[in-house]
C-alpha cells in the first residue's frame, strides 16, 4: 500500500510505476492460480486417488 500512494505522487519515476502495478498484476495472477488449484483440489482429492494423497499434507479423517 505504501507504494501506491508513492505513486500517486507527482514526482514518482515511471519506472516505479511500472513495476509497482507488474508487481499488483503479477500478484493477481498467483492469486487466480492458488485459489483455482486450491478448489479443484479440495473437490476433486477423493477420485485422484493414491496421487493426491501423496501430495497432501494434512489428510482427513473419514475419507
Amino acid at each position: 500500500m505504501y507504494f501506491f500512494n508513492t505513486i500517486r505522487q507527482p514526482n514518482s519515476s515511471k519506472e516505479l510505476k511500472k513495476y509497482v502495478y507488474l508487481s499488483f498484476g503479477g500478484c493477481v495472477v498467483w492469486f487466480i492460480i492458488l485459489t483455482t488449484w486450491y478448489g479443484l483440489f479440495v473437490n476433486k482429492r477423493v477420485s485422484w486417488g493414491e496421487g493426491a494423497d501423496r501430495i497432501t499434507v494434512v489428510i482427513p479423517k473419514g475419507l
